[in-house]
């Protein structure tokens, strides 16, 4: 009886994390379709504007100023500022390129810019992670990053990324309220169950410590090779 009712409960919970991560899917591509939108597509809009009034400038015999096309020209560097911009947060060409730690400390500056909480980044890594477990890790620092900017009121928040002879280890600490093992292990918790979800096809793991004003450390594991 006692196992059938943890089946049961874990079968509700896996339906909980898929409409939880199908509503965050959700939420990224309105997102997206509105940056897109108010963005590019005003900017794309405001250029075809310009276009067509200079082409009936030019049918009509008149010269077309510098000023009017360096102004096109800046509307249309914008516009493909904001796409690599987009594409970016979607997946960092930077991950590819030039590593995990070098993305890390991309996402940490873009946080630090946009909560104006502060950062500070350690790295004690001999090798690059492989692409599965660099893009999990990432992913993982993005959502510890945001529960901070979110939860925790912390003032400044850092991150080690080092490697042990056996495994990839990230560590994020802050200085914030500190979490509750009452919101670890929380069922409604699907953050933190996602996180973990995350992890397990690559045999990693995660570990929440934190007390109450002493803030949070969250420590990450993925065995290497």
């Amino acid at each position: 009886k006692a196992a059938e009712l943890a089946l049961r409960r874990s079968e509700e919970l896996m339906r909980e994390l898929a409409a939880h991560l199908e509503d965050a899917r959700e939420q990224e591509r309105t997102g997206i379709a509105r940056e897109l939108h108010d963005q590019v597509g005003q900017a794309l809009t405001a250029l075809r504007m310009d276009l067509q009034s200079a082409l009936r400038a030019s049918e009509n015999g008149h010269a077309i100023g510098p000023d009017r096309l360096a102004a096109m020209t800046q509307l249309l560097d914008a516009a493909t500022d904001d796409v690599r911009r987009i594409s970016s947060e979607l997946r960092p060409g930077i991950l590819d390129d030039v590593g995990l730690a070098a993305a890390a400390e991309w996402q940490l500056e873009q946080f630090e810019e946009r909560t104006g909480i502060r950062f500070e980044l350690h790295v004690a890594a001999d090798t690059e992670p492989s692409r599965s477990v660099s893009t999990a890790l990432y992913r993982v620092l993005q959502e510890l990053l945001t529960n901070v900017a979110r939860h925790s009121g912390a003032k400044t928040v850092h991150v080690t990324f080092e490697q042990s002879p056996h495994a990839y280890l990230l560590t994020v600490r802050d200085d914030g309220i500190g979490i509750g093992t009452d919101m670890v292990d929380s069922p409604s918790s699907l953050g933190i169950i996602g996180m973990r979800e995350r992890l397990r096809p690559l045999g990693g793991t995660i570990l929440f410590t934190g007390a109450a004003g002493s803030g949070t450390t969250v420590s990450v594991s993925i065995p290497a090779g």
